[in-house]
């Protein structure tokens, strides 16, 4: 059986929490958890767009200010039901529509290791809460929230196949791509978070049941690598040739391709026409009647 190699230390991350040196933390939370499982004690916080019964769920978003929903989000539960303590709701670029950090209502979330450079998002106060003082940091993923932060504050981001977690929940920005997915300091942690979390959901029909309770640890005897030596600076090539190299002394067979940029261009084009098109219906009852606050305006 697995156990998790950072357990966390809840005290001391909670008195990190209330400094909030990098604006992260939307609010503390006390959820009075007294379940046992194979999270109990672990320390978790969460990004601030899954529904919590007992706490705001703002989105990091002014039009949701003050609104508490009134249940608790698919993951929420069973993280509860592990014994996790999830100790803070984190901030996000504002609905999860960004990339940056930079786009909260409540200001920018910086990196915790220089915090002149980005954090990256949306999911960025869950990257930037994943100290040794917590656990696993959960966010979410639609196009890199989760992976491109992850890269930037040096910590294991991992979205898992589409339907393989429910999302039932999760505020959702573009159905069609949304993920659940979430921060570690290692491999093994991430195995133990998806082993409680994954599971077919009868609130999610986009769910699915995956196994992944025995999960091995294996070598691949190939990997098939892009080669974008002309595309970037000799730093970040250096970086990736010692990654190459180690793998290579490995044993691990690696075969560089050159990538068609014309096609990896088209990318994000694509990914902007689906995800803003998606948004625009999911976001549409944010009208201050069926949701959201409402203000006088000129024209509405």
């Amino acid at each position: 059986m697995r156990n998790l190699k950072n357990l966390g230390n809840k005290e001391l991350a909670i008195n990190e929490l209330k400094s909030d040196k990098n604006n992260a933390v939307a609010m503390l939370t006390d959820f009075q958890n007294q379940n046992k499982g194979v999270l109990s004690n672990a320390v978790i916080t969460l990004k601030d767009n899954y529904a919590t019964k007992s706490f705001e769920t703002k989105g990091s978003s002014r039009i949701l200010e003050g609104f508490t929903p009134g249940y608790d989000a698919t993951v929420v539960k069973k993280l509860i039901n592990a014994g996790a303590d999830i100790v803070a709701k984190v901030h996000l670029d504002e609905l999860a529509l960004g990339g940056t950090g930079t786009h909260s209502a409540y200001g920018i979330v910086k990196n915790p290791i220089d915090p002149e450079r980005y954090a990256g998002g949306s999911s960025s106060g869950s990257a930037a809460t994943l100290n040794k003082n917590i656990s696993i940091a959960i966010g979410s993923d639609t196009g890199d929230s989760v992976r491109l932060p992850a890269s930037f504050v040096g910590v294991v981001g991992f979205k898992p196949s589409y339907g393989a977690i429910s999302r039932y929940g999760l505020y959702a920005y573009a159905s069609s791509l949304d993920t659940v997915a979430y921060f570690a300091h290692n491999v093994n942690d991430i195995i133990i978070a998806s082993q409680v979390l994954f599971g077919k959901d009868q609130f999610d029909m986009t769910s699915v049941e995956v196994d992944i309770k025995d999960v091995q640890k294996a070598k691949p005897r190939k990997v098939v690598a892009f080669d974008f030596s002309d595309q970037v600076d000799s730093y970040s090539q250096t970086k990736y040739e010692s990654i190459i190299k180690k793998m290579q002394a490995d044993g691990i067979r690696v075969d560089l391709i050159k990538p068609d940029l014309k096609v990896l261009r088209l990318i994000q084009p694509i990914y902007r026409i689906i995800s803003f098109s998606e948004a625009s219906s999911n976001l549409s009852n944010l009208n201050g009647v069926a949701f959201g606050s409402r203000s006088e305006g000129d024209s509405w």
